[in-house]
């Protein structure tokens, strides 16, 4: 568990809107279960303060899902996906679920 919130904070403040490079499957999981903590338990207490941490996190969870997918070695467009109903959203799961590529060749200074 505390692995999961150092990859969480490392997300957030080393890496807030970090596009290049790659993010493990351990680390986006880990990103979205502590996300997903921490909004729930927020939108409990007071929904003004989750739509706060909202508008604060998605600049790193766009970051840290555009990384999880350079490390299948796809290109992070591929999050607007999500646009999709249903379907994007499993082709998406599907993507993120699958195992990270040693052969990282997207070029990001083109």
């Amino acid at each position: 568990m505390l692995k999961a919130f150092t990859y969480f904070i490392s997300c957030l403040y080393q890496h807030y809107i970090d596009f290049n490079g790659c993010a493990s499957r351990e680390e986006y999981w880990s990103y979205a279960f502590c996300w997903l903590l921490i909004a729930v338990l927020l939108l409990l207490l007071n929904p003004i303060i989750y739509l706060i941490w909202e508008a604060l996190t998605l600049l790193p969870g766009i970051s840290v899902g555009v990384r999880r997918m350079h490390d299948t070695n796809r290109s992070g467009w591929l999050l607007l996906l999500t646009l999709i109903p249903v379907i994007g959203w499993l082709i998406l799961l599907y993507l993120l679920l699958l195992p990270s590529k040693k052969n990282y060749t997207i070029n990001h200074e083109q």
